[in-house]
């Protein structure tokens, strides 16, 4: 009861798929039942046809062709209008199922579609999809056997209902038969999808790591890790394959029995007179409507059951949370009011690490040179951007193990704020999370007066981040560009390239604005395609500026020339940036340090960069460039 249940409610999922349910399932009614009878109308037509030649009725035999031609064509007009319309029921599916599933993955929480296997979930979006989009299909097929089987054993009954009978027998047994083989389809045909999702990611992820392979020599390691991944799936499929060829055999043997009867018993009670010699072919017809269909059932059925497992896999996807900003108790995000640039709690996060005697807010001022965080603060100007407060912020990707802990931070609006710190100490996700590509919790994190754990979605309308990893999808150079900014103009995608030092190569290549981006952008060196993204993020209009390691692949030559251009163009917004470069951190209005995790200590460069802080011990004699 419990799979009949599953099996229901993944037919309904089907359905809600199809664009107008009630006209294609009408459809598909009035087409299976007149192909139902098709079959039975062709024998009709063959026994008039082979007894008017016996009677040697010329009349006869001339209304019998044009019988037996007429419901020739109309089988042939009947079968092409079903296999069209199934093959747009398929094609709709399937382009629906991907929609859903594209959407989806675009949707999910970025933590959530960060754990899922690349690999896998491109085998969903493609083999998966390919299968589970003839569910209906298959389960017409289905109906379609039945039905005709049933069709011809009526005709059968009018015929001879003795031979009918007999035949009819075979049919139970057939049925039990196939239905008993082909019950593990489903099953295997998990593991089977399964396995090939595997397999891909494993391939997707040696072909990604084709340079790291052959730096470390690891060409055997690597082919072996992908054979034993191809290996189970060479395993699966033998496993399927298994229950296919039981079937196959099921069908060599259990189709010949409704054959058997009617030229046993047929052949017995025509020699008596009982039944004509164009009664006898007509049974024998109408036998393939019940000998390979029924045999076959199991075959067919297995073809649902592996439609729906795959189905099942991509609503797994489906079925994942969406990335939906949670609404409040009492139906309204909390505002949040400044009460001043430097309203930090008292047990703000400021707690000793191993190399610094600071032990509470207090000292860390003192230590850096002042006991009024507020003396220095930035006038907010009217466009100064918007203020960004973090109260209490802990993050975590696996359980237990937490990245960001007790955060609390005041970063005033229109300020340029460093975030440094060696490597792994929390800078990147606590800039995911100011961006709203993380929700806080627990904690608070504000946006000016937004919560960004009922507002994450508004978070990413506000604010402009720039990854360290750059990334441009293939297409063209332009429609790379306007993903920021669908609307930008021709004027406005030149000076965003102008500001990140990028117009002069692009106008080298003859393609201009509409060259062709390789995948990934891998057309394009390192340092290109991060000053390529810095123009896409300049087009999108925003209030706050999340940078990080903006400069990683630039030389120090282009490196000024970004900064300069980037400090100018974001005029009036706040500015985060997590970077190692020393001379970034000189021109900050304020640097927060952190370390495992906790912001340990802040101030500006000038403040900071004393014997005895951590930010002294990142400095050292590094020529510019942070410890990290």
């Amino acid at each position: 009861m419990k799979t009949r249940a599953a099996i229901s409610g993944d037919l309904r999922r089907v359905t809600g798929l199809i664009e107008s349910p009630f006209k294609t399932y009408l459809q598909l009614s009035l087409l299976l039942v007149t192909e139902s009878l098709e079959p039975a109308l062709g024998a009709f037509a063959l026994k008039g046809l082979l007894d008017a030649f016996v009677a040697l009725n010329a009349s006869l035999v001339w209304r019998a062709a044009l019988v037996f031609f007429g419901v020739t064509v109309f089988g042939a007009l009947i079968g092409g209008t079903g296999v069209s319309m199934r093959v747009r029921l398929v094609e709709e599916l399937a382009r629906r199922q991907r929609e859903a599933l594209m959407r989806s993955g675009v949707e999910m929480p970025l933590l959530q579609f960060e754990k899922l296997p690349r690999g896998d979930l491109a085998s969903r979006l493609t083999s998966d999809i390919t299968v589970s989009s003839r569910v209906i299909t298959e389960c017409y097929l289905l109906a379609r056997v039945a039905l005709r089987a049933f069709a011809a054993a009526a005709y059968m009954l009018t015929l001879n209902w003795q031979v009918a009978l007999a035949c009819a027998l075979t049919g139970p047994v057939t049925l039990v038969v196939s239905g008993t083989i082909s019950r593990p389809i489903n099953k295997r045909s998990m593991e089977l999808q399964t396995a090939i999702g595997q397999v891909s990611s494993e391939a997707l992820n040696t072909l990604e790591g084709v340079q790291a392979i052959k730096s470390f020599l690891a060409e055997d390691s690597a082919e072996k890790r992908f054979l034993t991944r191809a290996s189970a799936v060479r395993l699966a499929a033998v496993r399927m394959s298994s229950v296919f060829a039981l079937n196959a055999a099921w069908m060599g043997t259990g189709s010949l029995l409704p054959f058997a009867v009617t030229f046993g018993y047929g052949g017995y009670m025509a020699v008596q007179g009982r039944l004509t010699i164009g009664g006898i072919l007509a049974l024998v017809s109408l036998c393939n409507n019940l000998g390979w269909p029924l045999a076959g059932m199991g075959r067919s059925l297995a073809n649902v059951r592996r439609s729906l497992g795959a189905f099942r896999r991509v609503t797994e996807i489906l079925d994942l949370p969406r990335d939906v900003d949670p609404v409040p108790a009492d139906g309204h995000p909390e505002q949040h009011v400044i009460e001043s640039e430097w309203d930090l709690p008292p047990d703000a996060n400021l707690a000793p690490v191993e190399g610094a005697a600071i032990t509470e807010r207090a000292d860390s001022l003192s230590r850096a040179g002042t006991t009024d965080p507020s003396a220095d603060a930035i006038p907010e100007p009217e466009d100064a951007g918007l203020s960004i407060t973090v109260r209490g912020l802990s993050f975590e990707y696996i359980q237990g193990t937490p990245v960001l802990k007790d955060i609390s931070i005041e970063i005033p609006a229109g300020s340029l704020v460093v975030l440094a710190g060696k490597s792994g100490c929390g800078k990147s996700t606590l800039i995911k999370v100011l961006a709203g590509l993380y929700r806080p919790y627990p904690g608070t994190v504000f946006i000016g007066d937004r919560d960004l754990h009922y507002e994450a979605s508004w978070a990413r309308t506000v604010t402009l981040y720039l990854p360290q990893e750059p990334f441009l999808f293939s297409g063209s150079l332009r429609e790379n560009l306007q993903l920021a900014n669908a609307e930008a103009t021709e004027a406005e995608l030149r000076q965003a390239l102008s500001i990140a030092d990028a117009l002069e190569f692009v106008e080298r290549d003859e393609g201009g604005l509409d060259r062709k981006v390789s995948e990934r952008g891998s057309s394009f060196s390192g340092g290109e395609r991060q000053r390529l993204s810095i123009a896409r993020t300049l087009l999108k209009r925003g209030a706050v500026l999340l940078v990080d390691e903006p400069t990683s692949s630039v030389d120090r030559e282009s490196e000024e020339r970004i900064w300069s251009s980037l400090l100018l163009a974001m005029k009036g917004k706040t500015c985060v940036v997590a970077t190692h470069r020393l001379e970034i951190a000189a021109r900050a209005d304020l640097v927060f340090v952190m370390d495992g995790g906790r912001i340990v200590e802040y101030g500006t460069h000038a403040d900071l960069h004393m014997p005895g802080t951590v930010y002294s011990s990142l400095v050292g004699e590094t020529g510019g460039v942070m410890a990290g």
